[in-house]
């Protein structure tokens, strides 16, 4: 080897360590936002984590799928006795608790929104609709709405799609048929009612004027879809099963009531959230903010679970009448700031 090329030689082989590292840390990137979402929801379906950077896709949606279910979770019951800390998951979903439905639910519901936003924003190839589709929906004096025929196709797809990817085969027992159940509640959740989907509006008018407005139906946010799984958590049907192993169905309790396929179902009672319970995953109330003047489920009457709260003052330092000068400062005061916090006991 001459003096010439030994150094061509060390650097290619820095090169090659350096996208050699770069490769295997976007792989681990990869299986980590896939892993993101609940295996207990994932095991036994089609829904496999990869570092294969053809998945890189899939894996980003499966991430934020994960992230808006887990962070709307925890807003729907963030002044419950259950507050959805992710660390309760895993326990919580070895029974059939109301809770546990909410979980499933919101997690298909999650993946099929983000299937759907996917292939609306041309993410996922075969998948986008033309924009003839579109027809006009609603007339009045200021607007004209048009129906979205790709909105509902992209709804239709992100549904199927959860559905494909998250549908459990191999069970048969009926803790399997009520979290199957569940996980098509929360996906069909996206077919949100015609006058309940935001709009995209732009103005059509001489020199400027919005005279006229036309709006095109967009993709409901999916806080308005986690609000309607609350809903269903909250009116959650008792059932039973009618004991057929093979092929298990799902019989209320209560025999005036039907369910429907956007019905949450469960059959075992929430447990007692109020204290901690390690078996069940219930990490308690104690330490827990509540308000101490309230009527709601935030209340420390309700969330301390008759426990009685504490009291802490602090004291803080705050910017205060504040002032503009000219040219150009804003000058302020410090004031001293009392803030009460109230702790469940």
């Amino acid at each position: 080897m001459n003096a010439f090329t030994k150094p061509i030689r060390l650097f290619m082989q820095l090169v090659f360590l350096e996208v050699t590292f770069s490769e295997r840390f976007i792989a681990g990137n990869q299986l980590a936002m896939c892993s993101t979402f609940p295996r207990f929801i994932r095991r036994l379906t089609a829904l496999k984590c990869s570092h294969r950077n053809d998945d890189f896709k899939m894996n980003e949606i499966v991430y934020n799928a994960s992230i808006r279910a887990a962070d709307a979770c925890q807003q729907q019951f963030k002044s419950r006795y259950w507050n959805c800390s992710l660390s309760t998951h895993s326990k919580i979903a070895l029974q059939a608790y109301p809770e546990t439905a909410f979980l499933f639910a919101i997690y298909s519901a999650g993946l099929a929104h983000s299937m759907a936003f996917a292939c609306l924003q041309g993410i996922i190839e075969n998948c986008k609709c033309p924009l003839s589709t579109r027809k006009v929906y609603k007339v009045t004096e200021t607007k004209t709405i048009f129906e979205d025929f790709c909105m509902e196709n992209n709804i239709e797809y992100g549904i199927a799609e959860s559905r494909k990817v998250l549908q459990n085969d191999k069970e048969s027992d009926p803790k399997w048929k009520i979290d199957e159940h569940n996980k098509e509640a929360g996906r069909l959740a996206l077919r949100v009612k015609d006058k309940d989907l935001p709009l995209n509006c732009r103005c059509h008018g001489a020199s400027g004027a919005c005279a006229v407005r036309k709006c095109i139906q967009q993709l409901p946010s999916f806080n308005t879809i986690s609000v309607q799984v609350m809903n269903k958590y909250l009116n959650a049907i008792y059932v039973g099963s009618d004991n057929n192993g093979i092929s298990p169905q799902l019989i209320p309790h209560n025999g005036k009531q039907k369910i429907t396929p956007v019905d949450l179902v469960y059959n075992v009672e929430s447990p007692d959230f109020c204290e901690y319970d390690q078996k069940t995953g219930s990490l308690g109330t104690k330490g827990r903010i509540c308000k101490k003047d309230s009527q709601g489920s935030d209340s420390c009457e309700k969330l301390c679970c008759n426990r009685g709260f504490i009291e802490k003052t602090t004291n803080s330092t705050v910017a205060c009448r504040c002032k503009f000068t000219y040219c150009c400062q804003v000058t302020c005061d410090s004031c001293q700031k009392l803030t009460i916090t109230h702790y469940c006991k």
